[in-house]
C-alpha cells in the first residue's frame, strides 16, 4: 500500500487477500540494515481488508530486539469492519511481540481453526473491540511469554469463544 513501516511480507488496505497452500518463512520486523529506512511493524499488516488464509505456515518470522510491545505482529490488524479465517494453519518457531494484534480495531470478526501455535515467543493474542473472536480445535504448545505479557489479552469488550483446544505446556498469565 505504501506504507514502508507496515507489512514486511503483506501490506493490504482496503482489500479482500486469501492465500491457501503457503509458506511465509524467515521474514523479520528489524531486518533493516539502512539506518534510515524503518523496519516493518508487522509480517501482515491488514488495513479494513477481509484477510483468509487456509493450510499456511507461518514459520521462523521475526525479530524485533528494538520495538516495544504492540509495535510488532505476525498479523496486525487496523482498523475495522474487518473478516478474519485463519484454516488449518501452522504458527511455530516465531519471534514477534503478539501473533494477532488487533488492539486498535473496532468491529472484527477473528476465526481461527484446527490452527497449531507452537514453539513461538509471542503473546497469540491481544485484543481491543472484537465483536467475534473464535478459536476452534486449536493447539497452543511450548510457547514462551518474555517479560510479564499475558498468552491472551482480552479487553473487556472483546468476546473470545475457545472450542476444543488443547492449551498445552505455554506459559499463561492470567
Amino acid at each position: 500500500y505504501g506504507y514502508p513501516s507496515y507489512g514486511a511480507a503483506i501490506c493490504a488496505k482496503n482489500s479482500t487477500v486469501e492465500m491457501y497452500d503457503c509458506i511465509v518463512e524467515g521474514n523479520g520486523t528489524e531486518d533493516s540494515t539502512d539506518e534510515d529506512r524503518e523496519a516493518a511493524y508487522s509480517i501482515f499488516y491488514i488495513w479494513s481488508t477481509d484477510f483468509t488464509a487456509v493450510n499456511m505456515d507461518f514459520i521462523n518470522n521475526g525479530d524485533a530486539p528494538e520495538k516495544g510491545f504492540y509495535d510488532s505482529a505476525a498479523i496486525w490488524l487496523y482498523p475495522d469492519d474487518m473478516n478474519i479465517l485463519i484454516d488449518g494453519c501452522n504458527f511455530e518457531n516465531n519471534n514477534t511481540e503478539i501473533i494477532f494484534n488487533t488492539g486498535m480495531t473496532d468491529s472484527i470478526d477473528l476465526r481461527v481453526l484446527k490452527t497449531t501455535f507452537k514453539n513461538n515467543k509471542s503473546t497469540v493474542y491481544t485484543g481491543k473491540y472484537v465483536s467475534s473472536g473464535y478459536f476452534e480445535a486449536c493447539t497452543f504448545a511450548n510457547n514462551r511469554l518474555s517479560e510479564e505479557y499475558y498468552s491472551f489479552y482480552i479487553h473487556p469488550r472483546d468476546t473470545l469463544t475457545f472450542r476444543d483446544c488443547d492449551m498445552g505446556d505455554s506459559d499463561y498469565n492470567d
